[in-house]
């Protein structure tokens, strides 16, 4: 996060852009693997608003709005794309 803000701040003179994206777990071969061999995972995909794993077309739709020149003011931040998964644990049992 740090280094995309710094990188936005270096590379705007030149009309680049940089945000970084941040996933959760994504519904992939790799992370369906993931999900399976660790306990924390459970609890993780639970913490998530929808108590599910993200997927690849929502994190291609994240980037692709990203990209879009019509968002040409979203630079040097992070953007968190985890279905709350890292807030949703203050949440949970209440």
């Amino acid at each position: 996060m740090w280094y995309a803000a710094k990188c936005a701040h270096e590379y705007a003179k030149k009309g680049i852009r940089v945000v970084s994206v941040s996933p959760g777990l994504i519904e992939t071969d790799m992370g369906t693997r993931e999900a399976e061999a660790w306990d924390y995972t459970k609890d993780m995909i639970e913490s998530t608003c929808e108590h599910r794993m993200g997927t690849a077309a929502e994190m291609g739709f994240t980037i692709a709005m990203i990209a879009d020149e019509r968002n040409g003011y979203l630079s040097g931040v992070d953007i968190l794309v985890d279905g709350g998964a890292s807030i949703g644990k203050q949440f949970k049992n209440k």
